[in-house]
C-alpha cells in the first residue's frame, strides 16, 4: 500500500521529469531554429555571390577573358555548391534527429 506522502512524491517526480523533458525539447527546438536561420542566411549570401559571378561572366569581353575566366568561374560556382550542400546536409540531419525525439 502506498502512503499519501509516497503518492505525492511519485507525482512530483513525474512532474519534474515532464518539466525536464519539455525544457530539453524547447532547447532542441531553439537550436534547430538557430540552425535554420543560419542556413537561410548562408543561402542568401550564396545567391548574391552567384549573381555577382554571373554578372562578371556576362562582362567578359574578349575571347581571352572568356577562356581564362571560364575555369575560374566554374571552380567558384562548384565551391559554392559543395559548401551549400554540406551545410544543408548538416541541418537536415539535425532536424531529422530532432523530429525523432
Amino acid at each position: 500500500m502506498v502512503s499519501p506522502s509516497g503518492a505525492s512524491s511519485t507525482s512530483d517526480a513525474i512532474a519534474n521529469h515532464e518539466g525536464s523533458v519539455k525544457a530539453v525539447l524547447a532547447a532542441l527546438k531553439r537550436a534547430r531554429d538557430d540552425q535554420v536561420k543560419e542556413l537561410n542566411t548562408t543561402i542568401s549570401i550564396i545567391e548574391k555571390l552567384v549573381g555577382a559571378i554571373a554578372m562578371v561572366e556576362n562582362q567578359l569581353k574578349s575571347s581571352l577573358e572568356k577562356q581564362v575566366g571560364k575555369p575560374i568561374i566554374d571552380k567558384l560556382l562548384s565551391f559554392l555548391m559543395v559548401g551549400t550542400g554540406a551545410r544543408t546536409a548538416g541541418v537536415e540531419k539535425a532536424t531529422a534527429q530532432d523530429n525523432q525525439s
